[in-house]
């Protein structure tokens, strides 16, 4: 199969210094949708290798903070701080202290090729972030997540009556062959 069309995005990641070509991804969600201000505070959830958390920085600027969690070791980003831990763990709040204004997450399960498991499994790995959203998402947030399209409907209903809007977005830098498209959950209602 063809990895061509993401070749442009991986050269261009390594030129800018990015982690992973990810990071365009980010950058074009957030040039849609502006959801990431300067002196917000974001998490990362599933953040490793790092490029989200790059792009978030950058974006919220050293007036704001960014967090990073993953159960995967991350190399350290200047003003990222991050967490080794699960993030679906009970315990989480003995870990964390503190809300913020956008959670975001690239994460996706190990893919299988079977497709209604692929997709229960990132169901259930979604339910983890908006539980979390539910404990740590400031209201009036939002939140940024990898989801397949197959899932939409489900997200749709089960998220428009936590947030204000519920859109879906595929940005240019995601593969055209892919099924990943990214659920932009807005406005926190509580």
């Amino acid at each position: 199969m063809s990895y061509s069309g993401g070749e442009h995005f991986n050269k261009l990641a390594k030129a800018k210094g990015y982690r992973s070509r990810a990071a365009f991804k980010l950058h074009q969600i957030d040039k849609k949708f502006k959801l990431l201000k300067k002196g917000f505070s974001v998490m990362d959830l599933g953040s490793s290798p790092g490029g989200w958390s790059q792009v978030a920085k950058e974006l919220v600027g050293d007036s704001g903070e960014v967090f990073a969690l993953d159960i995967i070791p991350m190399k350290p980003i200047n003003g990222v701080e991050f967490i080794e831990y699960d993030f679906r763990d009970k315990d989480i709040k003995k870990f964390i202290n503190l809300n913020f204004n956008v959670v975001i997450s690239d994460i996706a399960p190990n893919i299988s090729g079977i497709a209604i498991t692929d997709k229960e499994n990132m169901l259930e790995l979604l339910n983890n972030v908006v539980s979390f959203c539910n404990s740590f998402l400031l209201k009036g947030g939002s939140l940024i997540a990898k989801c397949f399209d197959s899932s939409k409907n489900e997200l749709k209903k089960s998220l428009s009556n936590q947030y204000s809007n519920v859109i879906f977005f595929k940005p240019d830098a995601s593969r055209k062959i892919s099924k990943e498209i990214y659920v932009i959950a807005q406005n926190k209602l509580k």
